[in-house]
């Protein structure tokens, strides 16, 4: 995840983007958690200058390995300087979600506080960062994405509502395990084509072979069904 190594670049030779830490309100009886969002390098400088906009779970694993609970961090931050940089990728806002420990399993899930939680992304997270931001606005220019559970509910939200957020970042992505099941949703759907962009990989830790055998169906169920994704 962290390329910055991969591109052997000091970070003293980078611009670094800027944090703004929001307090997040969260509704629908869900608790209230902090957003930070990383604006790239120069846009206080362009006013004229729209971004699209990468949401992540899981927001304290994503900066420093101090704040991470599992003692090590994506740095995420430093890897969009790079990547942006270097011209890799576009400059890109993103929004860091903190979860809540206590509630993040169900918040993650298919439940109905999962759906409120996927309630509060779509329509009052993502409203108010258009709000505050210089953001490009069509679905195509926001991507959603997280880790395992994070990747779950990543997915779940870019499904219900791929007018909104047509892009995902799943890793490892929990989509068959525990009280993960995403296949109900993707069986009994009879809509129009999803126009969804989805990134999924996993590795070989012992988590992720716990997981394999869900992706390995949502592969072949996508191989199956080509015709209704694009």
């Amino acid at each position: 995840i962290n390329l910055e190594s991969t591109l052997k670049v000091s970070n003293r030779s980078i611009p670094s983007g800027q944090k703004h830490k929001l307090p997040g309100t969260v509704p629908n009886g869900l608790q209230d958690r902090l957003v930070t969002v990383r604006t790239p390098p120069g846009y206080e400088m362009d006013t004229n200058q729209y971004y699209p906009v990468l949401y992540m779970m899981d927001g304290q694993s994503l900066f420093v390995d101090q704040e991470s609970p599992d003692g090590f961090a994506w740095h995420l931050d430093k890897t969009l300087d790079s990547l942006e940089h270097h011209k890799i990728i576009e400059p890109t806002i993103l929004v860091a979600i903190d979860h809540v420990f206590s509630t993040r399993s169900v918040e993650f899930a298919d439940t109905e506080i999962g759906q409120r939680y996927r309630d509060y992304l779509i329509h009052t997270l993502i409203p108010s960062i258009d709000r505050q931001f210089r953001t490009k606005k069509e679905a195509n220019d926001r991507i959603i994405g997280g880790a395992v559970a994070g990747g779950f509910v990543s997915f779940l939200a870019a499904w219900e509502h791929p007018e909104i957020v047509s892009n995902v970042i799943a890793l490892s992505p929990a989509v068959q395990i525990y009280e993960n099941d995403i296949f109900p949703k993707l069986e009994e759907y009879e809509g129009p084509t999803k126009n969804l962009k989805i990134y999924i990989d996993h590795g070989e830790f012992e988590r992720d072979v716990k997981i394999t055998p869900g992706l390995m169906k949502l592969k072949e169920d996508f191989e199956e069904n080509e015709d209704q994704y694009t």
